[in-house]
């Protein structure tokens, strides 16, 4: 993965989150397109589902395994953030997984919402950023 350096200090993430963040999405490679995002994915033997929702790019659910439901009408940069940002869920927030399901959408931005959404972030190449228009700085 390639490391851009970035004024942390636009971030509200306390600097242990974001070194944690950091370290936790090391081992991934930088992504691409949305097929890079859904093998990273599938690697972790979570199943990806696309359907129409509403008010919520994706949401991480627990039935007899893990699936990530994307919003089908979300362009492929955003599905690959909403992707990504499941991920991150799965990733570092193991410890909520008692839950049913975490999700996230525009009304919903918390301190486990910032995490996921630095994690696909940092994960994502400069391309896909653009594409979907997405600047952490200004969620």
């Amino acid at each position: 993965m390639v490391t851009t350096a970035i004024n942390t200090s636009l971030i509200d993430l306390l600097p242990n989150d974001i070194n944690r963040i950091y370290e936790t999405a090391a081992p991934f490679p930088s992504i691409y397109n949305e097929e890079q995002a859904i093998g990273i994915a599938e690697c972790g033997k979570i199943e990806i589902d696309f359907i129409p929702l509403r008010k919520i790019n994706g949401i991480l659910v627990k039935a007899d395994k893990y699936y990530i439901i994307v919003n089908s009408t979300l362009s492929e940069p955003e599905r690959t953030k909403a992707i990504l940002h499941e991920i991150g869920h799965y990733i570092m927030h193991y410890d909520n997984r008692f839950t049913s399901s975490i999700y996230c959408h525009q009304d919903l931005v918390n301190q486990i919402e910032k995490e996921a959404d630095f994690f696909a972030w940092i994960l994502m190449d400069d391309y896909i950023k653009e594409r979907c228009g997405w600047n952490f700085f200004i969620l």
